[in-house]
């Protein structure tokens, strides 16, 4: 037992570094936008909305600001079955 434990490497690696990459460029993005830069990416391995969400909730170098406003018809609302829900906006931890 006198090894030492090597550290566990990040199992989202990949998807995390584009999207602070993409952050980085654009500055607070919706999830939405986020979900179609990595879909535009990766387009058959691309985590879900809701996965994305929890990825980004469980960093900790992205930060929660919010949601959308609920006048703004694109960006506020995804629209899935029989309602709509806010769609949080997401950016990197300063």
């Amino acid at each position: 037992m006198d090894e030492k434990v090597e550290p566990k490497t990040r199992r989202n690696g990949r998807p995390i570094r584009y999207i602070t990459k993409v952050l980085e460029e654009y500055g607070p993005l919706p999830t939405n936008a986020i979900y179609a830069a990595v879909k535009e990416r990766w387009p058959r391995t691309c985590p879900t909305v809701k996965q994305l969400n929890n990825l980004l909730a469980g960093q900790s170098e992205f930060v929660d600001t919010g949601n959308t406003l609920p006048l703004d018809t694109k960006l506020s609302s995804s629209n899935v079955g029989n309602g709509s829900y806010p769609v949080k906006i997401w950016r990197l931890k300063e």
